[in-house]
């Protein structure tokens, strides 16, 4: 996990007072590996990983990786032709965003980290991101969110990244924007290269284990501490092409 991610994920705490709720699964390192987009992207460590890949994955959709919301009028996604494609976008910079016009939308680091997600959920299930575990990734259970993220709790991965894909496209976003583009950003490091993150082994458990009682502490007030994440990344900012449904 780099300086920059801890340091970020320090100024979270700082900021909500969040202690982690009582570990949800005993995580070893090396057990489930994930990457960030900054390991995606071009010269990341993952960068080889997504080019030797992404044909195979991707087949089926033509080569061309969606995120955000296909066939609803008035939203959007973003549509990556090959794995280079995917590299010049990420990282991606900027406050979180949903996507909003079909020429030109930044949507910051949440569309950075939910390209990233899509990928760590997708090459996982097809056995090319996996650690010691047999379980792809998008199969942990969501637990320990409280107040108003409780309803995440009892959620896949692959569940979650369906409501940051709605979120992204400018649909409906219950669980507010800032908070989910939070949640997809510690989901994408909460393996980092193998080494287990303190949300982790808060949020995260194995399919079908049971989950412990929430502490008080909570996730539902992220907005102040998400300006010191986005000064704290220090990514450059990437232009690219949205489009309407």
């Amino acid at each position: 996990m780099g300086l920059n991610r801890l340091v970020a994920f320090g100024v979270i705490a700082l900021t909500l007072g969040y202690a982690g709720a009582a570990k949800a699964d005993g995580f070893s390192n090396g057990q489930f590996v994930t990457q960030d987009e900054g390991n995606w992207g071009a010269g990341g460590v993952a960068a080889s990983l997504l080019t030797a890949n992404y044909d195979s994955v991707y087949a089926s959709t033509d080569d061309v990786l969606i995120v955000g919301v296909v066939g609803t009028p008035g939203q959007y996604f973003m549509a990556f032709s090959g794995a280079s494609a995917v590299a010049a976008y990420i990282p991606a910079n900027g406050a979180p965003e949903a996507l909003s016009n079909p020429t030109n939308s930044p949507s910051g680091l949440f569309g950075g980290d939910v390209v990233a997600l899509t990928l760590n959920v997708d090459i996982s299930n097809a056995g090319f991101l996996r650690g010691t575990s047999s379980i792809p990734f998008g199969n942990l259970d969501l637990t320990n969110f409280s107040g108003g993220l409780s309803g995440l709790n009892g959620l896949t991965v692959s569940q979650f990244l369906g409501i940051a894909n709605t979120c992204l496209g400018d649909g409906s976003c219950p669980y507010g924007l800032d908070n989910v583009a939070a949640i997809a950003d510690e989901l994408d490091a909460s393996f980092d290269d193998g080494s287990v993150s303190k949300f982790a082994d808060s949020n995260l458990a194995l399919p079908g284990s049971t989950t412990p009682a929430p502490e008080p502490s909570s996730l539902w007030l992220l907005v102040p501490a998400l300006a010191g994440l986005a000064l704290l990344r220090r990514r450059s900012l990437r232009s690219y092409r949205t489009r309407s449904s």
